[in-house]
């Protein structure tokens, strides 16, 4: 039996999440009720936050809309120390399209101060 109040919120958040920005997060919550919570959802729910969480697996950023879909290709590469961005020799983070972005100790600096 699912509850009503959870299956609201799941309902707005996919509402909500539809035509706007909907990211790996959505998929890590929607699997962490579902698998470690072990909570029944719906259908909907379960079918849809499967398929999102494969999705996300292999590609970056995702941005669906209701007739298509702006996806984003993963890092080359990323730097981290202490968890958070730093390289002090390259950018921290890499893209294959050459975009890139410089930090130190978790603060983006001009590509300059490398």
């Amino acid at each position: 039996m699912v509850d009503p109040e959870l299956n609201a919120v799941f309902e707005g958040r996919w509402r909500s999440s539809l035509g706007g920005q909907f990211g790996v997060s959505w998929a890590a919550y929607e699997r962490f009720f579902a698998e470690e919570c072990q909570l029944e959802l719906p259908d909907q729910y379960t079918h849809k936050g499967k398929a999102f969480a494969r999705l996300v697996s292999s590609c970056g950023w995702v941005w669906p809309h209701k007739e298509f879909a702006i996806m984003t290709d993963r890092p080359k590469g990323i730097s981290l120390q202490n968890g958070r961005l730093h390289n002090p020799e390259k950018p921290a983070v890499e893209f294959r399209d050459r975009w890139s972005i410089y930090a130190l100790q978790g603060v983006s600096v001009p590509p300059e101060w490398i």
